[in-house]
């Protein structure tokens, strides 16, 4: 098979193996990170893919072919190897898939050619955050609950994770911390910053902001789902965790977050734009 057929070939079937996985994470329950970050994963791979420099023609021989077919075989059966629900293996099927591909395509040097791609492909591995070392600040969501709620004078005490109003009580528990939200943030901030050029301040900048917008939007949910306890309870359940609600805060936090990150690599083209109007003594402009 011709060069150029084999790599359209491979990558229908990438695109074939991201809506494979996706489609079938979506049917789990329970786990919304990890299926949000296995989407923004294949969502990013494939755009770093076609972004990929393809300056030196690389072509696999039989034998890293086969090899990387084997491996995106196996991805592939272990994403529809009759289970119903999430399993910690799921974590690695998008990476393994993805490089079995990246070598199918162009030989152990393919790795190098995608490896942002692949790097991309390896973030369902942090989503859930594994339970060893995740961290669930419920205090800091209460506190920033509470601090909103005063700012707009609506009555309510915080004792730790719990908030109290006059004729209802809204307590704070870990999956609800903002944890889950930050995570989502900080990977897309990985994803922008692998799309965009970028200074080691800005990237800084990116990845603060991603941690400060998440828990400040968790904040402010905390506080507007204290406020329908308090006046319409039986809106609850609808903008709760997972009510159809729900889905609006990480909307939000995400446009919030996308906004500030613009801002921040902006003033990155700005000065190149301003070092190249301005070139140096004795250089051609």
């Amino acid at each position: 098979m011709p060069a150029g057929s084999n790599r359209r070939a491979l990558a229908i079937l990438g695109v074939l193996t991201a809506c494979l996985q996706v489609g079938v994470a979506s049917q789990w329950s329970g786990v919304r990170e990890h299926q949000g970050a296995l989407a923004l994963a294949w969502a990013g791979a494939a755009a770093l893919a076609l972004l990929a420099d393809r300056s030196v023609d690389l072509r696999p021989s039989r034998a890293t072919l086969a090899a990387g077919l084997a491996l995106w075989a196996a991805a592939v059966l272990a994403t529809v190897a009759g289970r119903s629900a999430y399993h910690p293996v799921d974590r690695l099927t998008p990476l393994a898939a993805g490089v079995g591909l990246a070598v199918a395509a162009a030989g152990l040097r393919g790795v190098s050619r995608f490896r942002k791609a692949i790097f991309v492909l390896a973030f369902p591995l942090f989503a859930p955050i594994p339970v060893l070392v995740r961290v669930e600040p419920v205090r800091l969501g209460a506190w920033l609950a509470s601090a909103m709620l005063w700012a707009i004078r609506f009555p309510a005490t915080r004792d730790g994770a719990l908030l109290s109003m006059p004729h209802s009580t809204l307590e704070v528990f870990p999956p609800c911390s903002g944890t889950a939200a930050v995570t989502q943030l900080l990977l897309l901030a990985l994803l922008v910053l692998c799309l965009f050029p970028s200074t080691a301040l800005q990237k800084a900048a990116v990845f603060a902001s991603a941690v400060v917008v998440g828990y400040l939007v968790n904040g402010a949910r905390i506080a507007f789902l204290a406020t329908v306890a308090e006046r319409t309870p039986d809106l609850f359940e609808y903008w709760d965790a997972y009510g159809d609600g729900a889905v609006i805060f990480p909307v939000v936090a995400t446009a919030i977050a996308l906004a500030i990150w613009w801002a921040i690599l902006r003033r990155q083209t700005a000065a190149e734009r301003g070092d190249e109007s301005h070139p140096a003594p004795g250089l051609p402009a």
